[in-house]
């Protein structure tokens, strides 16, 4: 029995397989499956959020890492010693090695 508020199987399954989604079929008269789905909803949205504040935990992260490997380049730039100095020849040395460490990664 289809009434105007209702929508077809076909038409239900056409429009979950558009936009990659679950498809059900409920009756709010019924009460037929409507606290199931309502309750898998819930979890998939509290899924992706968690997810999502996963990734953007990882974000802050490695940006906070960026900022400090970028805070103690400029503070070496800014004590650098005249280039015939043994700390100078030393702190190039520093640079090339862990520039070599890092390819062989």
């Amino acid at each position: 029995m289809l009434n105007k508020d209702s929508v077809s199987t076909e038409e239900g399954m056409s429009l979950a397989r558009e936009y990659s989604c679950s498809f059900f079929e409920t009756s709010a008269v019924l009460r037929f499956y409507i606290d199931d789905v309502f309750h898998g909803l819930v979890r998939e949205i509290r899924r992706k959020e968690s997810s999502l504040s996963m990734i953007e935990k990882k974000m802050k992260r490695k940006d906070s890492l960026w900022r400090k490997l970028k805070g103690s380049l400029k503070k070496k730039r800014k004590v650098q010693p005249d280039d015939n100095s043994p700390s100078a020849t030393h702190q190039q040395l520093t640079t090339v090695t862990c520039n070599s460490s890092k390819r062989q990664h």
